[in-house]
């Protein structure tokens, strides 16, 4: 087991410096350097976004429902790393897209009701790509200690992050794995939530 806990350590480290290249390859290449970022490789980080953030939402409820297999509860630290991972992704695009069209596209986009218009996937990625900041930023030791209790409150943004990249990825790539996954996570949160409401098992 100390041999596995330690290869998780350096795999979280792996997963944070991946995360930060991945974010520099995206700005860089949507503005500067196309080349880097073609069509293709633009569906394989979306497709990793979403294996990211489902791991994520997963890890946790399935260490609440099968509480005897510790290998399980020791992944969930590492939520963070691939939460992290997946938010770098998404804003990356979102960052690079809005330098790319200037920025006031991005108050014309944020600021515009006709922008959010419900429910277009646009308005679901816009939704995506707001809760990732909170997340992202509050998504270390430091904002875990200062927010104290409210911090997990932020954290629960992760529901609304995930749901709303999910449906946005779902329609605009059709890609019908997200159903999947969204309906995995619903699932196995709820039956989490009533193991330990109802105290079953």
């Amino acid at each position: 087991m100390t041999l596995y806990i330690k290869t998780l350590i350096w795999l979280r480290k792996i997963i944070l410096w991946i995360s930060f290249i991945v974010g520099a390859v995206i700005l860089l290449g949507y503005d500067y350097y196309p080349t880097l970022l073609s069509e293709s490789t633009e569906m394989w980080l979306w497709k990793i976004n979403s294996i990211a953030i489902f791991l994520v939402m997963i890890v946790r409820p399935l260490a609440d429902l099968l509480p005897k297999l510790k290998w399980l509860r020791a992944l969930v630290p590492m939520r963070k790393e691939l939460g992290i991972l997946s938010a770098m992704i998404v804003l990356g695009f979102g960052l690079a897209k809005y330098n790319f069209w200037g920025w006031e596209y991005f108050v014309q986009t944020y600021f515009s009701l006709s922008y959010w218009k419900f429910p277009e996937p646009a308005a679901f990625g816009h939704l995506g790509e707001l809760v990732a900041v909170p997340l992202l930023l509050t998504s270390n030791l430091y904002s875990q200690r200062k927010l104290k209790k409210h911090w997990k409150t932020i954290q629960r943004l992760a529901y609304v992050y995930f749901f709303a990249g999910g449906y946005y990825v779902l329609v605009t790539f059709n890609a019908t794995e997200e159903l999947w996954f969204m309906a995995i996570v619903a699932v196995l949160t709820v039956a989490a939530w009533a193991k330990k409401k109802f105290k079953l098992y």
